[in-house]
């Protein structure tokens, strides 16, 4: 639950940033302006982190991961699975946030 808050919670205040940043619901938020021009929002769920909405969805798929091992882990096959997707989705989100590193840094 509190990574589906997090991943929903993230997308939808980006959402209303990116179509109106004078918008009421986002109008409080600090931002910083990039070398490009845009606005970047450094305060609510963005001032957290640089990708807070990737972390919540890391959140979900290791709850799906557990449940995997709690319901099918007696099962090589299910078992199997489950390790094939907590590594896929630890292997990605750390590939991307070296990525994210480099690219910002």
């Amino acid at each position: 639950m509190v990574g589906y808050i997090m991943f929903r919670g993230a997308n939808r205040q980006k959402d209303i940033f990116r179509a109106d940043p004078s918008d009421p619901r986002v109008a409080h938020l600090q931002t910083l302006r990039t070398q490009r021009g845009r606005l970047l929002m450094v305060s609510g769920w963005w001032g957290m982190a640089r990708h807070i909405n990737y972390f919540g969805d890391w959140l979900m798929g290791y709850v799906v991961c557990g449940w995997c091992f709690v319901v099918g882990g007696v099962l090589f096959v299910g078992g199997g699975f489950c390790i094939l997707l907590c590594l896929c989705t630890m292997g990605s989100t750390f590939l991307y946030t070296v990525h994210l590193f480099v690219h910002y840094h």
